[in-house]
Order: C-alpha cells, then sequence, then structure tokens
C-alpha cells in the first residue's frame, strides 16, 4: 500500500503543477514550450487546468484512505489510458498543420508510463491486500 500511496502522490503532484501551468500560461505552454499552433481562445485550456488541479486533488485523497479505497486508483488508470490513447492518435493523425506531432508523442508516452506506474502499484496492493473472502457462510 505504501508504494501505491507514494505513487498517487507524486503523479498528483506531476498533474497539479501541470494543471497550474495551463490555468496561469496556457499560450506561452502550448505555444512557446510544445510548439503548437497559436489558438485564440485559451478558456479551454485553462479549464483543463483546472480539471487536472481537481484530478490531482483527489488522487491525493484515495492516497491518504489508500488502505479501505486502493482500487479507487483504477479512476486515475482510465484517466491516463484515454489520454495517451487520444495523445497517440492526435499526433498520428490530427496535427494542424504549422504545430509540432512531438509535443503529442510525450504527452502520450508520459501518460502511458503514469497508467503503466499506476498499474503497477495496484497490482502490488492487490497482493498485499487480497479481498476478502467469506468461504462457509450461507
Amino acid at each position: 500500500m505504501t508504494f501505491l500511496r507514494r505513487v498517487l502522490y507524486w503523479e498528483a503532484v506531476a498533474l497539479a503543477l501541470l494543471g497550474a501551468a495551463l490555468v496561469i500560461a496556457p499560450g506561452v505552454l502550448f505555444v512557446d514550450v510544445l510548439d503548437q499552433a497559436p489558438h485564440p481562445d485559451g478558456a479551454w485550456m485553462r479549464i483543463g487546468g483546472v480539471q487536472a488541479i481537481g484530478i490531482a486533488l483527489l488522487m491525493v485523497l484515495v492516497g491518504q484512505n489508500v488502505e479501505d479505497r486502493w482500487w479507487w486508483a483504477w479512476a486515475f488508470c482510465v484517466v491516463f489510458a484515454g489520454t495517451a490513447t487520444i495523445s497517440v492518435f492526435n499526433a498520428a493523425f490530427g496535427v494542424p498543420d504549422g504545430a509540432s506531432s512531438l509535443s503529442w508523442w510525450l504527452l502520450g508516452l508520459i501518460a502511458v508510463a503514469l497508467a503503466g506506474m499506476l498499474l503497477w502499484a495496484i497490482g502490488r496492493a492487490g497482493i498485499e491486500r487480497p479481498p476478502d473472502v467469506q468461504v462457509g457462510e450461507d
């Protein structure tokens, strides 16, 4: 359980920092750092940043109650696996003219790594605390 707690906390920190960067300076992050085409409306990016911060807070909450709620970490695996899938498909088929696909491939790779780390931690947690089995009770 300790390993899962640590993974949840470290991934929450990374997600909160990314979310804060999106809220504070989405244009700088996307255009200058990630070499994407300028977008006239940064509100969608800021909304994504707020959502990332919210998910990070939920990761901390699950980490604090990991002994009883370790299986809730599956929700974060879904988030990271979905992010990886969308990023890879966008990198392969949907990058607009003037934008770099490298940042989308990198995001996909990072999301796969985060999902993989969580899967590994969940697997270890499942071995440490197998489900309660009621044998012979009617």
